[in-house]
């Protein structure tokens, strides 16, 4: 296990996400991962959320419905750090070969920036609200926060979102909106997610989105949000 556990690091520090693959349906990924921290409670303040279509919001661009959704970091809008890193357990894939996942690396568009421009970045603050599709089952939340931050121990954090950015210089995060979905485009990697699997990636860093819509009502994924950890863990750092 701890063979494995650093083969995993290596790829998050590499590329920001890790699949694993041709795991058994026993698997206990609850405990594995918990090596890169405790888990969070989520919106409905369990442990683990059910990514599957729910009756009504079909359409909803979030986590309960079955169209695209659009590129976001995770939990954007809480008051407090948003997970460090997510998880994604796959019980039932779309078998319709839809329901894809993309990333683009944050870190890697931050790059592409002046260094005024993301001197800017830690200093001007957008309330960033929920999706609409989580206000239909009652998720509203808002929070004012600058585009980055940093955690306690120095590394950045990344938050955005495509449409649930408000308030502040609109014409500085459209122009911004336009230049990173334009490099989300050019460097995007897309990937489908097969049954007993496990999908790690670094919530700081990485910016995902669901690439394509599925008609498999059966798609079902089980979501892990996992707290900053103590732990000593190689993480990725901009040269």
């Amino acid at each position: 296990m701890t063979r494995l556990i650093e083969i995993c690091q290596k790829k998050i520090d590499a590329q920001g996400f890790v699949l694993i693959q041709n795991l058994s349906s026993d698997f206990d990924y609850q405990t594995f991962v918990r090596h890169w921290g405790s888990l969070m409670p989520q919106y409905d303040q369990n442990l683990q959320w059910n990514v599957q279509v729910k009756t009504g919001i079909t359409d909803a661009k979030c986590s309960l419905g079955s169209v695209e959704v659009p590129p976001h970091t995770e939990y954007y809008e809480g008051e407090s750090n948003p997970p460090h890193y997510l998880a994604l357990w796959c019980i039932h894939p779309a078998s319709c070969g839809g329901g894809k996942i993309a990333f683009a690396d944050g870190y890697r568009f931050l790059e592409t920036l002046s260094v005024e421009e993301k001197k800017y970045l830690y200093q001007a603050k957008y309330i960033y609200r929920s999706e609409i599709g989580l206000r239909k089952i009652n998720v509203d939340i808002a929070h004012p926060h600058c585009i980055l931050t940093k955690n306690s121990s120095g590394k950045d954090i990344f938050r955005f979102n495509t449409t649930g950015m408000e308030a502040g210089d609109l014409t500085f995060i459209h122009e911004f909106r336009r230049k990173f979905l334009n490099f989300y485009e050019m460097n995007r990697h897309e990937l489908y997610q097969p049954e007993n699997s496990l999908l790690i990636w670094d919530n700081y860093r990485m910016v995902h989105a669901r690439s394509s819509s599925f008609t498999d009502e059966k798609r079902h994924l089980v979501r892990l949000w996992i707290k900053e950890s103590k732990a000593k863990l190689k993480t990725y750092s901009r040269k």
